[in-house]
């Protein structure tokens, strides 16, 4: 067993608690896999953020610097969006961007910035009020 491992909580560092994390999940059976994702996505929505995300898939225009993307908008809150891209980003980056709202087909125009950034996409933190346009 490796040492690290081993260590008391108080004494293990991030890496040493990712490490011990990793290995508890190559371990487990796929059927517990499964059962820790869906306890891990309640934990998303179980009241601690303090504006509930709604799935949605929107058309999403944003750019980063000088650089412009389209992508799609996966789910969003009042407090910010999560996009689903490819692109390399980091956390730390402004963007703005600019969708239309399905129903009302309002367009809303935001910047915000990139508060997680994974293979699957980056989340985004509105840095003020949306505005709304006809």
């Amino acid at each position: 067993m490796d040492q690290r491992l081993a260590l008391p909580e108080d004494l293990m560092d991030e890496v040493d608690i990712t490490s011990r994390l990793i290995n508890l999940i190559l371990d487990m059976p796929l059927d517990s896999k499964l059962k820790l994702i869906k306890t891990l996505d309640g934990w998303e929505n179980d009241g601690s953020r303090k504006h509930p995300r709604k799935p949605w898939v929107i058309p999403v225009e944003y750019a980063a610097g000088s650089q412009s993307f389209k992508d799609v908008i996966k789910d969003i809150s009042k407090g910010g969006v999560f996009i689903e891209t490819q692109e390399p980003f980091a956390v730390g980056q402004t963007i703005t961007m600019g969708f239309r709202i399905p129903k009302s087909r309002k367009l809303i125009q935001a910047s915000g910035e990139i508060v997680r950034a994974n293979a699957m996409g980056i989340g985004i933190k509105f840095k003020r009020q949306v505005k709304k346009k006809h």
